[in-house]
C-alpha cells in the first residue's frame, strides 16, 4: 500500500470471524466486518485503511460477513465505498438472490453527498455485454464474446445486471480501455498467473460499479497481475478523483459581511457585474473537475463582492450583564454582613443590636422581657 500510495485497500475473503478495528504494522487500521459467531467463516470483507486518510473515517457499517460500508470525509459531505463479496455460482440461488438484495438495500440506505462507490467481488463473468445491456455493460469486457447470457438466465451475471438497472450503475472496469492485461482480476487453480490470457482460464470478476453520472470520477481501474498476493485473484486498483478531509485545521476567520441591499443601486450593480466577469474569464477550467470550476467561480463572485460592495458595520454586541452589576457585586462582598439587607426590601440590620458586629449588644431573650 505504501509503495503504490494506496489511501483505502478493500478486502475480500479474509476469513475473520469477527467485526472490529485494530491497528497493524506501520500504524494502518484494519476494520473487518464478520458474523460474530463461534463457527469458522469462509467470507469475511473489511478495509485496510492508511495512517494518514485515518482522521478521515466518519463511520464504518458493518451488514454481514459479506457486505459492510466505510464513510469518509469529503469536501461537501461524505463519500462511501461498499466492499462486497458475492457468493459464486455453486450456491443455492436464493443465497446468492439474498445477497444482492441485501446490498440493494445497504446502497439505498447510504446517503451521501459525494461519491458512492461498491468494490468487490462479485464472482459474475461478464463475458460481452449483449443487446440493452449497454447502460450497464460497457465495450471493454473480458471473456467470451460468443457467451450467451440466456443459457445460464440464474447466473451471478444476471442478478448484477438486475441491481445494477434497478439502481441504475454500471461497471466501471468495462467503460475504461485496458489491454487484456489490466482487465483479468482472476485466475482459475489449474491456471498459472503469469501465463497466456485466454478465458477459459482467466476471468474478470472483480467489478466497480458507480453510477452513470459518477463515471468521470474513475480516472483508471485496472488490475495488476504481477503484484503478489496470496490468493488466485489479482489486485483490483481503482483511482477515484475526490477531496476528502484529513483533519486539518480550519480557518475560522471571516471576511466583514457586504451589504446586498446596495445591489439596488444602478451603478453598484453594473460595477458588481462588471468585476465578476472580468474575474470569471480569468478563471483555466481546462484540466479541472466540476467542483473545482464551481469553487473557482464561486470564489470569482465573493472576490467581486469584497471589492465592490460595502461592508456592513458590524453592531456592537450588548453584554449579557449591565457594566454596573459587577461594581454592585464588589461592593456587597466588601461591605460587613452587618450592613447588608438580608433580600430586596429587607430593612437594614441595626449596628447596635447585631451580635455579629464586635462589641454589639446581643439581644435580651424572652423569658427576661
Amino acid at each position: 500500500m505504501k509503495s503504490r500510495a494506496i489511501a483505502v485497500l478493500c478486502l475480500q475473503e479474509t476469513r475473520i470471524p469477527w467485526s472490529g478495528t485494530r491497528i497493524v504494522d506501520n500504524g494502518y487500521t484494519l476494520i473487518t466486518a464478520g458474523h460474530d459467531k463461534d463457527e469458522r467463516s469462509f467470507a469475511g470483507v473489511g478495509f485496510l485503511i492508511a495512517p494518514w486518510l485515518k482522521q478521515s473515517v466518519f463511520s464504518f457499517k458493518p451488514v454481514s460477513d459479506r457486505l459492510c460500508c466505510l464513510k469518509l470525509r469529503a469536501r461537501g459531505g461524505k463519500a462511501a465505498i461498499i466492499c462486497a463479496y458475492a457468493p459464486h455460482n455453486g450456491h443455492e440461488y436464493n443465497i446468492r438472490q439474498s445477497f444482492f438484495a441485501d446490498l440493494a438495500k445497504l446502497v439505498d440506505a447510504t446517503s451521501v453527498h459525494g461519491s458512492k462507490i461498491v468494490l468487490g467481488d462479485f464472482n459474475a463473468r461478464i463475458h460481452n455485454g449483449a443487446g440493452g445491456e449497454d447502460q450497464v455493460f460497457g465495450p471493454y469486457c473480458f471473456g467470451d464474446p460468443s457467451y450467451n447470457p440466456q443459457i445460464h438466465p440464474d447466473a451471478n451475471r444476471e442478478l448484477l445486471l438486475e441491481f445494477c438497472i434497478a439502481r441504475q450503475l454500471c461497471v466501471a472496469n468495462t467503460f475504461l480501455q485496458n489491454e487484456a492485461e489490466r482487465q483479468i482480476t482472476f485466475h482459475d487453480l489449474w491456471q498459472s498467473p503469469v501465463g497466456e490470457i485466454t478465458h477459459r482460464g482467466f476471468a474478470q470478476l472483480d467489478l466497480a460499479l458507480c453510477s452513470r453520472n459518477a463515471l468521470w470520477q474513475l480516472k483508471q481501474v485496472r488490475s495488476d497481475r504481477w503484484q503478489a498476493l496470496a490468493s488466485h485473484h489479482f489486485l483490483l486498483e481503482v483511482v477515484v478523483e475526490t477531496e476528502v478531509s484529513i483533519g486539518e485545521k480550519k480557518d475560522t476567520r471571516c471576511d466583514a459581511k457586504r451589504d446586498l441591499t446596495s445591489l439596488q443601486n444602478h451603478q453598484v450593480r453594473q460595477q458588481f457585474a462588471t468585476r465578476a466577469n472580468l474575474l470569471a474569464n480569468q478563471i483555466e477550467t481546462r484540466g479541472t473537475n466540476r467542483d473545482q470550476s464551481l469553487e473557482a467561480y464561486c470564489e470569482a463572485l465573493h472576490q467581486a463582492a469584497k471589492d465592490t460592495l460595502p461592508a456592513i458595520t458590524a453592531m456592537r454586541k450588548r453584554p449579557w450583564i449591565k457594566p454596573h452589576t459587577g461594581d454592585d457585586r464588589e461592593q456587597e462582598r466588601s461591605t460587613p454582613k452587618w450592613r447588608q439587607g438580608v433580600g430586596k426590601g429587607a430593612k437594614q440590620a441595626n449596628p447596635e443590636t447585631s451580635p455579629e458586629r464586635p462589641g454589639a449588644l446581643a439581644r435580651r431573650p424572652y423569658s427576661s422581657w
